[in-house]
């Protein structure tokens, strides 16, 4: 039988060299998470104001949106930037055709951007539509961030993207209800169907802020304390309670309150994303 010492050694650097390079692409695409983050965060800003400047009939957010769409568009390069570094000047790997092409979806779904903001500054639909298509954009960009978590080869790694990932969802839901919120105020009006789907998005917050809990570590549960502590989630909670009483035919003038809420909610989402930060500043990552 022939002697196989030397083939062997072959196999066993073949085998090291591929759990570098997969953990080397892990690194960078972990990279391209934080963008992709940042990313999210201005356009779920840029969402609510931009339903505050529908439903108020332009009065109100005209230069605050105009200001935030600036932001979005700078973080909205970086994460460009940040792909095509990644996943175009290397040869692809093998089994990332589905990322590849969640990536093109999201990119696709990126294209509609523009059309949309023109939408809104002409008032071409309403705050409910525009919230949809925010929505929708947002969903696809967050799919990529799954896709990459759920291909995730180094088992620590893959526990702390499923944590950071389940923070993101919890926070979307966050940015969700911030948005519904400020239509509601900024119209002074809220059916039945809208307070339901207030609840919702709080509950679904509960919801991924328990999974997010199940996978973090000491440190991130107790920022996540902190949060819960925090004097916005105190406001948040009264506003809550003033929309959910509001009733449909309401007659009195709510529309400053708008604001109100938008910032409180900020300043809750605010703290909320300095916890993706600190996620994403794991040595791990």
């Amino acid at each position: 039988m022939a002697h196989n010492n030397s083939l062997t050694k072959k196999f066993l650097l073949a085998a090291k060299y591929e759990e570098i390079h997969a953990l080397e692409q892990l690194q960078k695409s972990c990279y391209n998470l934080i963008k992709l983050g940042q990313f999210v965060h201005q356009l779920q800003k840029e969402r609510a104001m931009s339903n505050i400047y529908l439903a108020s009939n332009r009065t109100l957010f005209e230069q605050q949106l105009q200001q935030q769409i600036k932001h979005s568009d700078v973080l909205q390069q970086a994460l460009f930037e940040s792909l095509a570094q990644t996943y175009l000047c290397t040869k692809p790997g093998v089994g990332n055709s589905r990322l590849y092409n969640l990536i093109t979806i999201s990119l696709q779904s990126l294209d509609t951007l523009y059309s949309l903001r023109e939408k809104v500054a002409k008032q071409a639909l309403n705050a409910s539509q525009s919230t949809q298509s925010f929505t929708q954009i947002i969903t696809s960009l967050l799919n990529v961030f799954l896709e990459t978590a759920d291909g995730a080869s180094d088992p620590v790694i893959t526990r702390l993207l499923v944590a950071y990932f389940n923070f993101m969802q919890g926070k979307e839901y966050a940015g969700q209800e911030r948005a519904c919120g400020a239509m509601a105020f900024a119209s002074n009006k809220f059916d039945s169907e809208q307070k339901a789907l207030l609840s919702h998005f709080q509950h679904n917050q509960q919801t991924s802020f328990e999974f997010f809990s199940q996978y973090a570590d000491e440190q991130l549960i107790a920022s996540y304390k902190l949060l819960l502590q925090d004097e916005s989630n105190q406001e948040i909670d009264k506003l809550r309670t003033m929309l959910q009483q509001l009733a449909p035919n309401n007659n009195q003038e709510l529309s400053q309150l708008s604001e109100v809420w938008f910032d409180v909610a900020t300043a809750r989402i605010d703290i909320m994303h300095q916890i993706e930060q600190q996620i994403s500043n794991t040595k791990h990552i």
